[in-house]
Parts: structure tokens; sequence; C-alpha cells
């Protein structure tokens, strides 16, 4: 098993930690076939060689071929994984990850954990 850390102190979007993985020598075909245990259709990945104030790297877009309507809460992120094909292992880090975020989330906004829309799940590319 690799472990990788990231010093996220200001943040960092989803398309910068894919690409972050891809350049830390994930295959794409790899991450494809892993995202498709999700069983979600309406997708694809767009990857590309970008260069932003000097500096290379990898993004990696999740790209909507199909409009996607609703939001997503923790109940609803919690059912797609445990229905999902990844292995169990993955699920329960998955579930432990999504928990992590929407309680600092609700503490930040002031609501209940189950009421954080996970609106970067529902959105691809900002759509």
């Amino acid at each position: 098993m690799k472990i990788a850390y990231f010093d996220c102190f200001s943040g960092i979007s989803g398309d910068m930690f894919l690409g972050s993985l891809v350049d830390a020598g994930l295959e794409v075909a790899t991450l494809k076939d892993e995202l498709t245990k999700l069983g979600l259709c309406g997708w694809d990945l767009k990857v590309e060689k970008v260069q932003k104030r000097g500096i290379a790297g990898t993004k990696v877009s999740i790209i909507a071929t199909e409009e996607e309507t609703g939001e997503r809460h923790l109940e609803d992120i919690t059912r797609l994984i445990d229905e999902s094909a990844l292995s169990d292992d993955i699920k329960q880090l998955s579930k432990e990850i999504f928990l992590r975020i929407a309680t600092a989330e609700a503490k930040v906004h002031g609501i209940e954990s189950e009421k954080v829309h996970f609106h970067e799940v529902d959105e691809v590319n900002g759509k």
C-alpha cells in the first residue's frame, strides 16, 4: 500500500487532487475503472497537461455527458457508496471521509451534518 500526504493549507479542488494522483503514477484507466464501480452514468474523464504560473501538472476533469438534477446529501452519498461495486474497505473509508467533510461543513455553516449539500459531488465542472 502506498500512502500520500497532502498539505492543503488553503484547500484543493477535485481536478487538482485527481491530477496530482495521476502525476504520482495512478493510471487513468485504473481511475476510470474505479469510478465506474460507483454505478453512475452520464460522465467521462478529460485528462490534460496544463501549466499555471510556470508550474506544469495534469488536470483531470469529470465531464457530464448527461444533465443531472437534484442535490446529494450525506444520506444519498452513503447509499450510493453502499450500493456500489467498490471493495468493502474502500466503501468504509469513503463513508468516513464524507462524514468528516459533512461534519466540518456543518460546523462552518451552522447546520446539521445531514443537511449539508455536497454540491461538488452534484455538479460536474460547475454545471
